[in-house]
């Protein structure tokens, strides 16, 4: 009878450790400073703003990572330093933000609604000011 008991404790004990996420960067929010070449990110509990070289970003929710991973949609603005003043800047088109951590970086790519056309990639490191060269 003891066999068998410490036989059902043995295959509860691996159920319950192949069951679980070892996964330390799972389900974690996306928060803090992130900066590139040509890119800053500020990220809160609420809301994430890109700032690029000649454009602007948003997503207007709390960005999680799951797995090392992450891919939320938000908005994304072109501008142009050769606009006239009366002119109206480009309307915001709806993005998708994909991300990859390694240690504290990630890999950031932007692509269309659809996520068939890439429109831009980045790599951001952890409390790193941003490059911005601002278009002229």
């Amino acid at each position: 009878m003891k066999k068998i008991n410490f036989f059902l404790l043995l295959i509860f004990i691996f159920f319950v450790s192949c069951t679980q996420d070892h996964d330390l960067q799972a389900k974690v929010p996306l928060l803090g400073n992130w900066g590139g070449k040509g890119i800053r990110i500020v990220a809160s509990e609420t809301q994430t703003n890109l700032e690029f070289d000649c454009a602007a970003g948003v997503i207007n929710k709390k960005v999680m990572i799951n797995n090392n991973l992450f891919s939320v949609k938000g908005t994304y603005t072109h501008f142009s330093g050769n606009m006239p003043i009366d002119a109206n800047p480009t309307e915001a088109q709806n993005v998708i933000y994909e991300g990859s951590f390694s240690g504290n970086n990630v890999s950031l790519t932007i692509k269309s609604e659809d996520g068939k056309k890439i429109i831009s990639k980045y790599t951001l490191a952890k409390n790193a000011d941003g490059i911005i060269v601002r278009c002229m």
